[in-house]
């Protein structure tokens, strides 16, 4: 125990001084707290205890611990310690300021967080000193501050960029410079592709690049973002400049951040208040508006009521977001407080709700809204009707999919009635008019999958057969989902109407809680599914899975494996 407070002393004292050579063993360093002989003893102490294994097995049980980094000898502090899953160390706090070799250079790292790759090596740091690291290209730039590192030892970022020397983009040399304008409060960093290839820089002085075959010159101290193979991404131009930027066959005055598809053309931009229009739709739009890559509205902003045709019946859209298809369809939009209104949908008239959501298909067919609550229509024998919170749904050929359904009121499924336990009671319905799935009024023990769970109130239930026991599928809250990794859902584009049912190996209930108290003794569970194979929705959704992206239609099965 004496040996290891020893040890302990030793390290702490070393710490405050450089690792290396000590400052206070060169003639011109500073005496500090220890004199020049007094660090040196210090060091001459350290260095050969350090690299004596027991030493490192004894700090390791202390507050210390070190470890190797690209063969350097590092002290980090034992905790904070991140690890990978495979208890690989992925962020640490380094003690001192350290000497690492990087693909030849040596780069001194500042006392501070440290992250590392997978394969050990180092990703980034911090270091205070000026030093001349390889990009990929095996060319040098000067880097201090912030930098990161690819897994081979590469300059990934810096932050600081190299402005003594040239980079070539799109085949031209041209100088960087700092974006410290102040006004984006993220520092705009040099990036560096894994071919050494410039991905996002500021330009120092105005500059012209190729832009889908148009010679578009920047001003000083544009952001920019490329593709490897040297194709423009991303510009920003300075706060009140304007770029003159191609877009349907007419260059016109563009500002804020600028996104382009990969074909060059225009991917979201900002506008000035101004008409446009957006296939058989006249619009007046402001500000942030995005397109496909045929230059078809994806969504806009309406700076004035918006009066369209769809389906041949003129609506009026409130000075809200709108969004299109590619083929220049209306998708989705919000009707105006101050407009009554009403769409025919089978030569049924239905009063729509003011400030809802209405939605359609890439057809042109209705897919979704609000009836108003003076609505009494039916459907088919279904009745037209929604709740303050969600809309009624339609399949493509016009069938009703999900309807409201009132607390107490009976319903038919599976050769028997079932009582509405909710207020915010809704049906699912198939193509051929039979309720599929209902709302679940209260926290009730199922099966599913062989195991038992507890279903929270108002999620949707089907069952496997008439008794009722056994759960087909149910529905689980977006977050609460547990998706493999290479499958994203992007719930943000999801109707507020969008059901969700899982298939999974495993469900599992987590108690809801607030500190250690349970919150609501009638709906205390929440509903968890991993290891999930399928995914279902109510509308049309997107799932990306290996990294292709899939369109999946309403009340259709999509396997993620």
């Amino acid at each position: 125990m004496k040996i290891k407070k020893l040890i302990l002393l030793i390290v702490l004292i070393s710490s405050t001084f450089v690792m290396g050579v000590p400052s206070s063993c060169r003639a011109d360093g500073p005496q500090g707290m220890f004199g020049g002989a007094a660090g040196c003893l210090i060091i001459a102490l350290i260095i050969p205890i350090s690299i004596v294994s027991s030493v490192s097995d004894a700090v390791d049980n202390l507050l210390f611990k070190f470890i190797r980094i690209h063969g350097k000898l590092a002290m980090i502090r034992r905790s904070p310690i991140e690890r990978d899953q495979d208890g690989r160390i992925v962020k640490a706090f380094i003690i001192g300021r350290t000497p690492i070799d990087i693909r030849g250079k040596t780069m001194f790292v500042d006392e501070g967080d440290v992250c590392f790759h997978k394969n050990g090596s180092l990703r980034s740091c911090y270091t205070g000193t000026e030093t001349e690291l390889y990009i990929g290209d095996n060319t040098t730039v000067k880097t201090w501050g912030d930098v990161s590192f690819y897994d081979n030892g590469y300059v990934r970022e810096i932050r600081n960029p190299d402005i003594s020397r040239e980079f070539t983009i799109q085949g031209k040399a041209r100088f960087l410079t700092t974006a410290s304008y102040g006004y984006d409060e993220k520092h705009f960093n040099t990036v560096f592709h894994r071919d050494g290839s410039i991905e996002q820089c500021v330009i120092q002085k105005p500059e012209t690049f190729n832009v889908a075959g148009d010679a578009v010159t920047f001003p000083a101290r544009t952001r920019l973002r490329f593709s490897m193979e040297g194709r423009l991404v991303f510009a920003e131009a300075p706060p009140y400049e304007k770029t003159d930027l191609r877009f349907r066959g007419t260059f016109r005055p563009i500002y804020g951040p600028v996104y382009f598809h990969d074909n060059g053309r225009l991917k979201s931009c900002v506008f000035d208040e101004t008409s446009i229009r957006n296939g058989t739709h006249p619009l007046k739009v402001k500000g942030e508006i995005s397109f496909y890559d045929n230059e078809q509205i994806n969504t806009c902003i309406l700076s004035d009521i918006g009066r369209l045709t769809v389906n041949g019946q003129k609506l009026v859209f409130d000075k809200k977001p709108i969004s299109f298809y590619s083929n220049g369809q209306i998708k989705k939009g919000q009707t105006p407080s101050y407009f009554d209104q009403s769409y025919s949908h089978l030569g049924i008239s239905i009063p729509l709700k003011p400030m809802s959501e209405i939605s359609f298909y890439a057809s042109g067919r209705i897919k979704n809204l609000h009836p108003d609550e003076t609505c009494s229509a039916f459907l088919r024998g279904i009745p037209i009707r929604s709740d303050h919170f969600y809309g009624i749904q339609f399949y493509e050929n016009g069938q009703i999919l999900s309807t409201h359904v009132w607390k107490s009121e009976v319903f038919y499924y599976r050769n028997q009635w079932i009582t509405m336990e909710t207020y915010a009671g809704r049906l699912l319905y198939d193509l051929n008019r039979n309720v599929v799935a209902f709302t679940h009024g209260k926290n009730r023990e199922y099966l599913i999958e062989g195991h038992p769970i507890v279903v929270p109130p108002l999620n949707m239930v089907t069952f496997e057969d008439d008794t009722m026991t056994t759960l087909s599928r149910v529905e689980i809250n977006p977050d609460n989902i547990l998706l493999p990794e290479d499958v994203v859902l992007d719930t943000s584009s999801l109707s507020s109407n969008t059901v969700i049912f899982v298939k999974a190996k495993t469900f599992y209930n987590v108690e809801k809680k607030k500190g250690k108290e349970i919150l609501d003794k009638e709906d205390n569970m929440e509903l968890y599914a991993k290891d999930v194979e399928a995914l279902m929705f109510t509308d049309e959704a997107e799932v990306e899975i290996g990294g292709k992206v899939h369109v999946c239609k309403p009340m259709e099965w999509i396997e993620l494996r």
